[in-house]
């Protein structure tokens, strides 16, 4: 998946629970949580903390479960596993305590003992999920819920089967406006998950309809527009992850008109552009080719206009990174891929235009996105908290040029951090002014 999608469920679970659940939910130290005693708990059984236990369970995982043991993986689980997400002193350790029973389900490689658990554990975590838990315990159960597995992965080249079963639930719940908003987060990260190896046509277009549902609902009751924005990332790309363009296109012209709607947020606008470069076509049936690289077009004449205009209204110089991210998007919409060198579109909405007079002005188009990226590789442009470039930025230079010994390491003779600043006000205002002059002829190529 394109999106970092840790940084994604961190990010939203910020927004919709507030502060505390970064802490709670993110290996700490011993620092205090302050978490409210409203939410439900179940109490841990002492005598399944012993060593004992655990080793026969593990032990029956491994090799398939005996007499008795189907009893004791109930047990287990549901008093000692997951009974200890739901003490608050252990919020803060979610994701590893995750990860540890993540783990020993993973290490079983019986079919009839993963068919046993997998069906207990549909059932438990949905509960869990939905019942009065604190937030990070509802978002880990159906996160788990996502990670359930029919296979197991026996190596690189043949990745875990995702439960078929644990579909359903998972469209169910990121559909739910009654349910939390991580918990959606966490049943659409399950939603790709499965995306990305389901093979059943039914159940892709069924994942389909539900992303671009999602894809495109701007509002909904309870949610905030940070939090709705992501949400539409994560569906955006899942429908990326399908590659299917739709009935008519339907699923690309989805995609476009999220590409091209300035009221949209651009983290979700990048999202789509991605998107439609991992389509594939296989005809333009029921599209405009040369609409769909206008589309992008117009994305990327987007992206220098809000930039420009920020750099002045906020008295900043220009931030490559984020300007060269949109303007990248914008070029794997167009040709599938990012990469400078290739020329000639392996996907994307270039590789449908056939008319001559089309091809020419989408080449003319990706040319310039091209140069813009170039542009902004100008190493002027490098913050001071950006990795360095030159190795005698640290201290590793000649002698007599800021190396070990000699002066401020990191930093060549006169370049202090106001000559650098200087710099980048002034190639700054240099690559403004040729994006500028740039756009008066781009904006009759895209209109």
């Amino acid at each position: 998946m394109r999106l970092g999608l840790n940084i994604v469920v961190l990010a939203l679970a910020v927004l919709v629970c507030g502060p505390g659940y970064a802490q709670d939910n993110a290996a700490a130290d011993d620092t205090a949580v302050d978490v409210s005693t409203n939410y439900k708990t179940i109490d841990v059984v002492e005598s399944l903390t012993k060593s004992k236990s655990k080793s026969r369970l593990s032990s029956a995982l491994r090799n398939g479960f005996a007499a008795g043991d189907q009893a004791l993986f109930v047990n287990m689980c549901d008093n000692y596993f997951l009974a200890e997400w739901t003490q608050p002193e252990n919020y803060h350790r979610l994701p590893s305590l995750h990860q540890q029973f993540r783990s020993k389900l993973q290490s079983c490689k019986d079919s009839p003992t993963r068919s046993f658990f997998n069906k207990h554990l549909l059932a438990k975590l949905q509960e869990m999920a939905a019942d009065n838990y604190h937030p990070a315990v509802r978002y880990n159960s159906m996160k788990l819920l996502g990670e359930l597995d029919q296979t197991p992965s026996t190596g690189i080249r043949a990745p875990a089967t995702p439960l078929p079963e644990a579909l359903p639930v998972l469209l169910r719940a990121a559909a739910d406006e009654n349910q939390i908003d991580t918990v959606k987060l966490a049943a659409l990260l399950g939603v790709a998950r499965h995306a990305s190896v389901l093979t059943d046509a039914a159940a892709r277009r069924d994942v389909g309809k539900a992303m671009s549902r999602l894809a495109t609902t701007k509002r909904s009751p309870g949610t905030s527009s940070e939090g709705q924005s992501w949400m539409r990332c994560i569906a955006v790309d899942t429908l990326g992850i399908l590659t299917a363009a739709g009935d008519q296109g339907s699923t690309a012209k989805t995609l476009l008109g999220i590409v091209d709607d300035e009221e949209d947020p651009f983290r979700v606008r990048v999202a789509a552009a991605h998107a439609v470069g991992n389509l594939t076509f296989g005809n333009s049936a029921g599209l405009n080719p040369d609409a769909m690289v206008r589309q992008l077009g117009r994305l990327a004449m987007s992206a220098c206009n809000t930039e420009i205009k920020e750099c002045k209204e906020k008295g900043r110089t220009i931030s490559p990174r984020t300007l060269k991210s949109r303007l990248i998007a914008a070029r794997i919409g167009l040709m599938g891929t990012d990469v400078l060198r290739v020329k000639t579109a392996e996907g994307g909405a270039m590789s449908l235009v056939e008319k001559s007079e089309d091809r020419k002005n989408a080449t003319a188009i990706r040319e310039q996105i091209d140069s813009w990226i170039g542009l902004l590789d100008d190493k002027r442009l490098m913050k001071k908290d950006e990795p360095p470039q030159d190795p005698r930025a640290r201290g590793m230079g000649r002698p007599g040029m800021g190396g070990l010994g000699m002066g401020r390491g990191g930093r060549g003779m006169g370049d202090t951090e106001e000559d650098k600043e200087a710099q980048r006000k002034k190639a700054s205002d240099e690559i403004i002014k040729e994006i500028k002059a740039d756009l008066k002829g781009f904006a009759v190529l895209v209109q």
